[in-house]
């Protein structure tokens, strides 16, 4: 389960969360700029050495492909915002072709 730190990690503004089992051990959320969708899944640390696990998709995809690992959820909100100043990036420079 998410500590009340971790989900306040998740910034309201910039995402918006589309799903949150309380029992489960993973949240569903949407990056409001790319519409990239992500699951931060939370395993065992005892199982792996990485706690985190990120799974992405982009718009109208179906499923969810592995995108990375991280050590704990502000990483990974990390990794999600550089992803998408990445994905913001190449389609601006796309733009200009």
């Amino acid at each position: 389960m998410f500590t009340y730190k971790e989900l306040h990690l998740i910034d309201k503004g910039y995402f918006k969360v589309l799903r949150y089992p309380v029992e489960d051990n993973f949240i569903e959320i949407q990056s409001k700029n790319t519409r990239d969708s992500w699951i931060i899944q939370k395993r065992n640390i005892a199982l792996s050495e990485y706690p985190i696990v990120l799974y992405h998709k982009h718009p109208g995809q179906k499923y969810y492909h592995k995108h990375w690992q991280c050590y704990n959820v502000k990483q990974s909100i990390s990794s999600i915002k550089s992803h998408d100043r990445y994905s913001l990036h190449k389609r601006v420079y796309l733009k200009y072709l």
